[in-house]
């Protein structure tokens, strides 16, 4: 990917309250270092979100489960 686009906290908060409205479960914005930037569960803001930044390394599709062993790592 050619450049990261950086996108600030207040508005990546907005992205996710508008479409948790839409799509009515908790959304997180997670930076390419796995930073949990803005979510709809506030607990997670500032939290490290271990299946995210695998999808960095491994550029592929990752479904956190509850019987996934990631440090740190709640389901969502």
């Amino acid at each position: 990917m050619k450049g990261n686009l950086r996108i600030s906290s207040s508005l990546a908060q907005m992205i996710v309250d508008a479409a948790k409205e839409v799509i009515g479960k908790d959304i997180h914005f997670i930076q390419i270092d796995g930073k949990v930037i803005a979510s709809t569960n506030l607990e997670r803001i500032g939290s490290y979100h271990a299946a995210a930044h695998r999808v960095k390394e491994t550029k592929d599709v990752i479904e956190v489960t509850e019987e996934m062993n990631l440090k740190e790592q709640k389901r969502g």
